[in-house]
């Protein structure tokens, strides 16, 4: 699974060298830490996959399975928990 980072905290991140770089007098590395900042603005979110109950390889309709392992009571097949495995 790829790591997955926010995005904010990552611009954050490159603003506080920015501005340590420009007090240095370092113009091209701020000029590079601002065109990193841009690229990070530009680039798509992902979105994490959920796995519904149904595509859960735990899961079984009328079954007690989910409830009595892992304390779900009742899951349908919409729900969704962090333990789901495809």
């Amino acid at each position: 699974m790829n790591d997955l980072i926010h995005r904010n905290e990552a611009i954050r991140a490159l603003q506080e060298d920015a501005e340590w770089l420009a007090y240095q007098g370092s113009d091209w590395q701020t000029e590079r830490m601002e065109r990193d900042i841009r690229i990070l603005l530009e680039l798509p979110c992902c979105e994490p996959e959920i796995l519904r109950c149904r595509d859960c390889k735990w899961f079984i309709e009328d079954d007690i399975g989910c409830t009595y392992m892992y304390g779900l009571e009742n899951p349908t097949e919409n729900d969704f928990c962090s333990r789901a495995e495809r």
